[in-house]
């Protein structure tokens, strides 16, 4: 975790803009304000020109909030804002401009991620965050939060994406970069909300959706994958996702019935693991950080942390292109001689970043909705 303000530019920016628009008003407050610094940041490039009343304006987030007991609550935030006192100043910040908030253990300082990529580290005031759920107002305790992700703003989808494959209807990528899939065989089915032709179903023998390669670089310092799986069965060897090794290879697989990450490293495999049940939607993340670990996570929980080697991806097959629901198309006949099979079963809302998500970011993606 970062310790420290990161962006000590934008800070000294809006400090300066403050003191010129406050005037002669700071040099009539008390000694003891003069020593402490409060900051308003705002959502756009103009918001530093815009009123209180037009922030309020601003439609509020969604927060995932995740708990010490284990729980997880979804709601609206019942404030505009938040507050975290630094050992440098005080920042008022809109929900639109966070990402997470992270207090990883009672008495600890939090520390506030920002959409930007600045990070805060201080205390966080009001001691309570009262929010609207499903069940009612709440008032939850800091000293009971574990974490708090905002899911509303786009930033939790866009942000080191590389490729978002939904399904809705088609096989195209709808990150923005056009990295399209070609569908070959599989079949529009419910999603996970029971929503018709917003998912795709895989035959197990023949099915799949070629993807572009690329998509995760060989030297990558870090990436995730995320998914929704289902599947009927785990007696054989599966693979649900394929990022090939023409560029640089892994996958999410279900192998001895253990669905997880899996990369290839100084000419060894490496893979985090975790068993799974059959017939329900479940959330997987493959988070990749290069020299450190590769950790496998289902709806929203850490199961597997695995130590990795530094070193480079797999890479240099050109033939083995990337593919969801199956190994590399042109090798069938390789992937089966060593009991690799397709997948059998749904896929859907296939997510790659080029970037390893917080645990945050993960627990938000499992309670996403859209």
């Amino acid at each position: 975790m970062c310790t420290k303000v990161r962006g000590y530019g934008l800070i000294g920016i809006t400090l300066v803009l403050l003191v010129a628009a406050c005037g002669e008003k700071q040099k009539a407050e008390s000694a003891d304000d003069s020593n402490r610094a409060t900051t308003t940041l705002k959502a756009d490039s103009s918001a530093l020109s815009q009123d209180v009343d037009s922030m309020r304006s601003v439609e509020r987030a969604r927060v995932s909030i995740r708990l010490r007991d284990g729980s997880r609550i979804l709601g609206d935030p019942i404030m505009d804002s938040v507050t975290i006192q630094t050992q440098y100043a005080s920042f008022t910040l809109s929900y639109n401009l966070l990402r997470t908030i992270e207090i990883p253990e009672v008495g600890e300082l939090a520390t506030v991620s920002l959409v930007s990529g600045e990070r805060l580290h201080g205390i966080l005031v009001p001691p309570v965050m009262p929010i609207q759920s499903i069940l009612g107002p709440l008032s939850i305790r800091l000293p009971d939060i574990v974490s708090i992700a905002v899911l509303q703003q786009n930033h939790l989808l866009d942000s080191g994406l590389a490729a978002f494959y939904s399904f809705h209807g088609d096989a195209n990528d709808k990150s923005g970069h056009n990295k399209h899939g070609i569908n070959n065989g599989a079949r529009p089915c419910n999603d996970r909300f029971g929503n018709p032709d917003n998912a795709s179903a895989f035959d197990g023998d023949d099915s799949y959706v070629t993807i572009p390669d690329g998509l995760i670089r060989r030297d990558a310092s870090a990436f995730t994958l995320s998914m929704w799986i289902s599947t009927p069965a785990l007696e054989e060897d599966r693979m649900a996702l394929y990022i090939g090794a023409a560029e640089g290879e892994a996958s999410i697989q279900l192998k001895e019935k253990q669905i997880g990450l899996f990369v290839t490293l100084n000419g060894k495999m490496y893979a985090a693991r975790a068993r799974i049940d059959t017939d329900r939607w479940l959330h997987i993340v493959g988070v990749y950080r290069r020299g450190i670990a590769c950790e496998v996570w289902v709806d929203g929980e850490l199961k597997e942390r695995t130590s990795i080697p530094a070193g480079n991806l797999l890479h240099g097959l050109a033939s083995h292109i990337s593919s969801i629901g199956s190994y590399a198309p042109a090798h069938f006949d390789h992937a089966r001689a060593y009991g690799i099979h397709s997948w059998l079963g749904n896929l859907d809302d296939i997510r790659i970043f080029n970037r390893a998500l917080e645990d945050a970011e993960i627990n938000a993606l499992f309670h996403s909705y859209e």
